[in-house]
């Protein structure tokens, strides 16, 4: 780092919760699809790890889909269920936490904003919990959750932080913006 900003504030330790964080500076997350059957691997590790060791104070991941089917639009975007996924994630953990930086998940369910079949290897429909939808999409339909489907996503969305929290992630981010599932 150039040393005239390295006094910098946005350069200070703040606090996190009970944690500190090395620098003021987040990485907001970005959709990368680099996780095949949405497993992130070495590399992403290692991608997660270089900007911790870049002195970025928290980390938020890409989106990373719950455990529903039609929680994503694209089979390469990472999971956050299944053994294989999550000893994935907890490899990307550890790299991150060793190189001194902390890191939070951001879990998702897009499917209610992405209108049925346009995304290649998604068989499911979208969802919502009306049936409808904010954005146009084109009189397609829309599958209403029930009262059960809609208590069953929000165990999904607790199991998703168990497993952020069991894994040793620093908390976690809740996508509930741009037509989304929570949105």
């Amino acid at each position: 780092m150039d040393q005239k900003f390295a006094g910098h504030t946005l350069f200070q330790s703040v606090p996190f919760g009970n944690k500190m964080l090395a620098s003021r500076l987040v990485m907001a997350q970005m959709t990368r699809m680099f996780s095949p059957n949405g497993v992130p691997g070495e590399n992403v590790a290692q991608y997660y790890r270089k900007r911790a060791e870049n002195r970025i104070g928290l980390i938020i991941t890409e989106g990373t889909a719950i455990n529903h089917p039609a929680a994503v639009m694209s089979p390469d975007i990472p999971r956050f269920y299944g053994v294989d996924a999550l000893n994935g994630w907890a490899n990307v953990v550890n790299e991150v936490h060793q190189a001194g930086g902390k890191i939070i998940p951001q879990l998702w369910h897009v499917r209610a904003a992405r209108k049925a079949g346009s995304e290649p290897n998604i068989d499911s429909p979208p969802v919502s919990p009306s049936g409808y939808t904010l954005r146009d999409v084109r009189n397609e339909k829309i599958y209403a959750l029930t009262k059960e489907e809609v208590t069953e996503m929000i165990d999904t969305y607790a199991e998703a932080a168990s497993n952020a929290r069991h894994i040793g992630f620093d908390g976690i981010e809740l996508h509930g913006a741009h037509r989304y599932l929570i949105d």
